[in-house]
């Protein structure tokens, strides 16, 4: 094949014409995604005077953004105290699937490659579970745990690539409902914002994904605005998500309000969904320990940020007499009466948490069951009537030979309670 020199030129031309095009489009593109931002940002907000300066070069003060939020010390953010949690084998797992998309969605499927080029909406079984938890993103939470202790940058330098495709691919609009359910938005809204923290110093997180991770938190606070699943778990998985975003990111114009209806939405619904013995109004032991932690998380990422008094004293002893539940209904060796959508879980499952709690409310008793019998006090009583709930429960001793029986004979506790009033369970030992 022969070219003239006629030829040769034209084909130069357009080629450059069209790289020129694609630039400035791609350009134009980012600028737009800039100025969005920065339309929702409270450009005279403290420590934000570059940023508004350098407004006349979108690239250049996106830049400037990017440097506050990589300097910025005046939040506080509880995904720094977990930097010393034990990596497991599944955090290893999943985060070396992700690395390759493949992905876990509903944890009881297997996990799923979900394309070279990402498909977000990809069901490879019937059950939409597994779509709308792939949405959640619990490898990403596994990313971050290990970015966070090993700096390996293959995990940022994926999670940047992964983040940018999905704020770009999933607006919330009527396409994309699989991955806007308001829970899997107050999921997010709660995860995402460790993950900030997880990855924000790697030399990967640059200006692009800062705007697009940004502007897309403000819309999922902004989602969650416009829901409340009252006396439902749902409500505290929604308003947790707003309530992290805003105090994470103060710098946005919302953020205010955001908090103070999550702080409101929290100290309501703590008082609609939790009996006076204690126990989360659903009867399901698995949802009673989510909601503690629904409850308690938002409590302690404001309170690190001096925040805490927007909780009455009796929101925290609340919380208190929730975390006396599983010591009292659960089995000698720590797995649940299963009672409700329940699971009867691993012996000593609540170990962790119940030194946690012991720590928290100063428990002896707590200490006790964290430790096995090694520490702390044995409970002062082997019997137990949580009259508002219908749960009733005696054992023989504290320990895991010992005997147990757990007894329903409660309320109708909604979605995740079954009909299993008058029912008992009997525990013998090992």
């Amino acid at each position: 094949m022969k070219f003239t020199a006629g030829k040769t030129l034209c084909a130069l031309a357009i080629f450059f014409l069209f790289i020129y095009k694609n630039g400035v489009a791609q350009q134009t593109k980012e600028s737009t995604e800039i100025e969005k931002l920065f339309s929702k940002v409270d450009l005279n907000f403290t420590g934000l005077d570059k940023v508004k300066q350098s407004q006349i070069n979108m690239e250049v003060a996106a830049d400037e953004l990017l440097h506050y939020f990589k300097t910025r010390t005046t939040v506080k953010h509880t995904a720094n105290q977990a930097e010393n949690e034990s990596i497991t084998e599944k955090d290893i797992k999943w985060a070396n699937d992700a690395l390759e998309h493949v992905f876990v969605g509903q944890p009881a499927y297997p996990s799923q490659f979900c394309g070279k080029e990402i498909d977000w909406s990809f069901r490879p079984v019937p059950d939409n579970e597994w779509v709308w938890q792939l949405n959640r993103m619990y490898f990403w939470n596994s990313m971050g745990k290990i970015y966070a202790q090993t700096s390996d940058e293959k995990y940022a330098e994926e999670w940047c690539r992964q983040i940018v495709d999905w704020t770009r691919k999933n607006p919330n609009d009527k396409n994309h409902k699989y991955a806007w359910r308001s829970i899997e938005a107050g999921i997010r809204g709660y995860s995402w914002t460790a993950l900030f923290w997880q990855f924000i110093n790697s030399p990967h997180f640059n200006s692009e994904v800062l705007v697009a991770y940004l502007n897309s938190v403000f819309d999922h606070a902004d989602f969650l605005m416009t829901k409340y699943s009252t006396r439902s778990n749902w409500g505290l998985m929604e308003a947790e998500g707003m309530a992290f975003i805003a105090i994470t990111f103060p710098e946005f114009k919302d953020a205010e309000k955001w908090r103070d209806e999550a702080f409101r939405r929290l100290n309501n619904e703590i008082n609609l969904q939790v009996y006076t013995d204690g126990h989360q109004r659903e009867l399901a032991m698995g949802y009673h320990i989510g909601c503690i932690n629904w409850f308690l998380r938002t409590y302690e990422l404001a309170k690190i940020n001096n925040m805490d008094n927007a909780f009455p004293k009796s929101y925290l002893e609340t919380i208190e007499r929730m975390c006396e539940v599983p010591m009292k209904l659960c089995h000698p060796d720590g797995t649940n009466a299963q009672f409700g959508d329940s699971w009867e879980g691993l012996p000593g499952q609540y170990s962790d948490r119940f030194f946690e709690w012991a720590e928290k409310f100063n428990r002896e008793d707590f200490l006790f069951l964290a430790t096995d019998g090694k520490e702390g006090k044995k409970p002062d009583s082997m019997a137990f009537a949580l009259p508002q709930s219908g749960l009733y429960s005696i054992k023989s001793d504290w320990n895991k030979n010992a005997i147990s029986m757990v007894l329903k004979c409660g309320p109708d506790g909604g979605g995740h309670c079954q009909p299993d009033n008058g029912t008992f369970e009997l525990y013998a030992g090992s």
